[in-house]
């Protein structure tokens, strides 16, 4: 059997392991360890098993996820993302579909806390969607806004979908970040637009919501005034380059727990419970990451190099190169496909 028919029933176990049950990590090791074994030695195989997790672990960059994740699951804990929430339905409820449009607002300052598409629709429609449905909105409309707006955690930093993305393909975890912002915003922009629109020429799907005093208004802005100031200074600080990603985390982190204890809404019972759902998605998170690279390698095997002494991949016909490069995109789908669906933050 030859590399590339190796690769392709390589390929084809995963997701037959995948679809019988078996975990994705498990599936990927699996299929990874035997195609090492087989492809070069068992040495090789059982090598690679004991140094990559470590090799994985150790990088100092895979620490941004988790920092990430516990902002945001204090954030959560301490109930800040209602207030996001109402500080947006006070400014546009009083608009056609201004319910719908505050919870879009609301999940794009969610998304740059929690680094979560799925964390972002959750957190976001357990407050808005039952308010929507007080004041008479379709069902179609709240959950779909809900569900919209939820995407921006894939694109607005700190996305983890980018930090694994950087991780995997050995790319700036800044710079991704810094290259999500305007399309982040912009999707934001555009979703409320929309919504607007379609409220103003079908007015029963999304009726105005309360009225707010602007009194009222600007004293919404001091129940979340903290939060709005830490994502303001994570990511300018990121983007200026006073922070790295790491850091950036870090500062994160500790300034959620800070700002969640000095208003009394956090207690050390609900500060446990964040770090125990912290650790569960970040060791699920990586699991999966070694998983992956036992299987593929770091990013110069992805590309086609494969570092043994019996043969070169790029220096195979012409032809075998088009099929290697065809295994290699379906191969990254496929990757990003899996890690996006099991991590619950991407």
């Amino acid at each position: 059997m030859t590399p590339i028919e190796a690769g392709i029933l390589g390929l084809i176990l995963i997701f037959v392991f995948i679809a019988i049950g078996l975990p994705v990590g498990i599936s990927m090791g699996v299929i990874g360890g035997a195609g090492v074994w087989y492809l070069i030695s068992g040495d090789a195989a059982l090598a690679k098993m004991a140094f990559v997790p470590y090799e994985r672990i150790i990088s100092y960059d895979l620490a941004t996820l988790p920092l990430f994740i516990l902002m945001a699951n204090v954030v959560f804990a301490s109930g800040l993302a209602t207030d996001l929430f109402n500080l947006a339905a006070k400014w546009v409820g009083r608009r056609p579909g201004g319910l719908a449009i505050a919870s879009v607002g609301a999940a794009a300052g969610f998304a740059a806390v929690s680094a979560s598409s799925t964390a972002t629709s959750a957190t976001i429609g357990l407050v808005a969607v039952p308010e929507m449905k007080r004041y008479g909105y379709a069902n179609t409309l709240a959950t779909g806004s809900v569900a919209a707006g939820g995407t921006m955690g894939a694109l607005i930093p700190p996305s983890g979908f980018l930090i694994i993305y950087a991780l995997i393909t050995e790319n700036s975890i800044g710079r991704l970040f810094a290259a999500g912002m305007i399309p982040g915003i912009l999707e934001a922009i555009f979703y409320m637009v929309t919504i607007y629109i379609i409220c103003r020429w079908n007015p029963s799907l999304g009726p105005p919501g309360p009225k707010y005093s602007f009194k009222e208004k600007i004293a919404a802005f001091g129940t979340c005034g903290e939060i709005i100031a830490l994502i303001i200074l994570v990511l300018g600080g990121l983007i200026i380059g006073w922070f790295t990603p790491t850091e950036a985390g870090g500062v994160a982190a500790f300034g959620a727990i800070l700002f969640s204890f000095l208003r009394k809404r956090l207690t050390w019972k609900k500060l446990v419970e964040a770090f125990v759902e912290t650790m569960k998605t970040a060791g699920m998170i990586y699991y999966i990451l070694i998983e992956e690279y036992m299987e593929h390698g770091d990013s110069k095997y992805q590309r086609g190099i494969i570092e043994s002494p019996e043969e070169d991949l790029l220096e195979q016909r012409e032809e075998e190169k088009i099929i290697i490069h065809y295994l290699l995109i379906i191969n990254f789908l496929k990757s990003q496909f899996l890690l996006k669906g099991n991590m619950i933050i991407c």
